[in-house]
Formats: structure tokens, sequence, C-alpha cells
């Protein structure tokens, strides 16, 4: 308790949790979201390349299975990074690294929707709006190289 009143002393969970917010680049609930995607992206792309979805493999190849995870921990990294430091080239680089990957994945579940008897276009669909909203993301920096500053852009 502080002298100035009841319930002012800060948590130093809640003040931890405070600075981080501070320092998440705006708009900070973009910022968040996509790296909650960039997280799930993450443990996509280890999970693959240790334990490769073996229907998967055996069209595309335990090599190109390794690229495909490679490519999304790669394009991932570097997404973070740049997002982060407000770099958005490296940022746009790691995107466009995470949608070949995905790409190719996709390729591959529409080859086995037509050589199967199974259905895969859940798969398939969900690969598409990914790598849409990755081209959302994608477009939504690819004009400048790092975030413009908000005096630079306002005049003020």
């Amino acid at each position: 308790e502080t002298p100035a009143g009841k319930g002012l002393v800060m948590n130093p969970v809640l003040g931890w949790l405070r600075t981080w917010w501070l320092t998440v680049p705006e708009p900070r609930e973009q910022s968040i979201t996509w790296g909650v995607v960039y997280v799930a992206l993450t443990f996509t792309g280890l999970v693959t390349m240790l334990y490769p979805p073996s229907t998967i493999s055996v069209v595309l190849g335990s090599e190109a299975m390794l690229m495909f995870s490679f490519m999304l921990l790669v394009g991932v990294l570097l997404a973070t990074i740049g997002g982060w430091m407000e770099f958005w080239k490296l940022e746009r680089l790691g995107i466009i690294l995470m949608a070949s990957g995905l790409a190719l994945y996709g390729s591959v579940v529409l080859t086995l929707h037509f050589q199967s008897d199974e259905s895969r276009l859940t798969q398939f669909g969900i690969v598409v709006a990914l790598v849409g909203a990755l081209a959302g993301r994608y477009l939504m920096i690819w004009r400048y190289d790092f975030r413009p500053r908000a005096e630079l852009t306002t005049g003020g």
C-alpha cells in the first residue's frame, strides 16, 4: 500500500506485463495476433521436422518434408525478428518463405485428394486460408522497408 491510497501498489507481474505491452510495436493488437500466428507456425514446423506426417512424406519424400519444415521455421524466425524490429523487408522475406513452404504442402495435399478415396479439401482450405492471411500481412507492409515513423508520415 502506498501513502496515496489503497490498492495503488502495482503487482510485479502486472508491472512486467505493462512494460512488455509497451514494447510491442503499434498497432499492438495486430502485432500480438501475428505473434500468435508465428508461434503456431513455429510449433508446426518443429513437429513436422521431428514427426513428419507419413501420408505426406510418402508423396513428397522425407527430404522435401524437411525442406518444408525448414522453410516454415526460417520464415517464422525472419518474420518474427523483422516484425518485432519493424524491419518490414526482413518480415516480408520470412512471409515469402512461409507461404512458399505452405504452397508446397498444399500442392501435395491437393494431389493426395485426387489420388485417394479420402477428402483432403479441409486441409487444403486451411492451407489456402493461411497463405491468404500471410499475403494480407505482406500487402500491409509491402510499401516500406521499415515501419514509417509518425512524424515522417503526418508532418507532425
